[in-house]
């Protein structure tokens, strides 16, 4: 299933070993093939493997349209029956996370119900003696009336002193009137919640969502795919940070060559703050290895750039300044062992 990314990305091997930070990752969206097609067989579908094969994208989605590919998100959902299933699933992810040299990773899924959190919360502090930093950002759907988003909201902040960080805005970005949530995300940034919104991810997501997301103070934006002038100004001047889903833009984008028309180019060149993030490295088969990989083949950016851009990173993680040190000596670390100039900040427009 993997074979077509494979081959288009080719796996450096200095981007397996790079230190990552990964601030853009949907629980749903990064579940194993594999483990998604145990799961379904133990639920008693008879086409578990067709099932499992229509929550994989590789490359260009050419056969369905983005609405229709959001129902990927149910196939997989049917799949977690459990919050034991849960645990084992997110226990999973971070194990495949620790592989990829991975050392923080802020998780995300949807609030729906509190248990649910609870054991995503568990399945991380089961695995505390790994070599990764884990927090949750608990995401709000665009679809949700706003009684259901400020329930998410009552969990998340009921949650924040076990590794709860931030809340989200997601879900189909057609989806109009996310204006209706302002005052819910006031509640949960004024309890010392972060905010990180998706953004930009469609071309024919309302202009007026735009306005209304900035208008919540995002500390991060996702995507940043179809930005006006105006837009990208704003960006730009408030310097906040884009995570780069580069797989799942390549998709939405229709970018059969890669990424050498993403705008994630005029970013770098721009020396804008960006978070490179899989998204869902689950459906789209793509490891944050392989990002970095692309951004090696695609633009020509060089191991000491690649270690740069890693490590600009840790400074748009929704944590504290402990953690952040503690991630800046990882990096430390790193850089002497591959004869890397040390780091100093590249933080915001030349």
């Amino acid at each position: 299933l993997a074979i077509e990314l494979r081959v288009m990305w080719m796996e450096d091997s200095f981007c397996k070993v790079l230190p990552k930070v990964e601030l853009h990752m949907h629980l749903g969206g990064s579940v194993p093939f594999d483990f998604l097609l145990t799961q379904l067989r133990q639920q008693g579908f008879d086409n578990a493997e067709l099932l499992a094969r229509k929550c994989v994208i590789n490359g260009v989605d050419t056969e369905r349209t983005p609405s229709e590919q959001f129902e990927m998100f149910d196939i997989i959902r049917s799949s977690i029956t459990s919050e034991s299933d849960r645990k084992l699933l997110v226990k999973e992810v971070i194990r495949l996370c620790v592989e990829e040299s991975v050392i923080y990773l802020e998780l995300r899924t949807m609030g729906t119900t509190y248990e649910k959190l609870v054991s995503i919360i568990e399945a991380f502090e089961e695995c505390k003696d790994l070599p990764i930093v884990t927090r949750l950002i608990v995401g709000i759907n665009r679809s949700w009336d706003v009684e259901k988003a400020r329930n998410a909201v009552k969990y998340a902040i009921h949650l924040k002193n076990r590794g709860v960080v931030g809340v989200d805005i997601a879900g189909n970005p057609q989806i109009s009137g996310v204006d209706k949530f302002t005052e819910v995300i006031k509640e949960a940034t004024n309890e010392g919640l972060y905010l990180t919104v998706h953004f930009a991810e469609s071309e024919n997501e309302p202009k007026a969502d735009l306005i209304s997301l900035l208008n919540m103070n995002p500390n991060r934006i996702g995507h940043g795919c179809y930005m006006d002038e105006r837009i990208t100004s704003e960006i730009y001047e408030r310097e906040i940070p884009i995570e780069s889903c580069l797989a799942s833009n390549i998709n939405t984008m229709k970018l059969h060559e890669g990424i050498t028309n993403h705008p994630i180019s005029h970013w770098i060149e721009r020396n804008h703050h960006i978070c490179i993030s899989t998204d869902n490295p689950g459906i789209l088969q793509s490891s944050l290895t392989d990002h970095y990989s692309m951004l090696k083949s695609d633009l020509n950016i060089s191991d000491n750039e690649l270690c740069d851009i890693a490590e600009n990173c840790v400074e748009y993680i929704f944590a504290e300044d402990s953690v952040k040190h503690k991630l800046h000596e990882l990096f430390q670390t790193f850089r002497k062992e591959h004869n890397l100039p040390q780091y100093t900040k590249k933080l915001g427009a030349n």
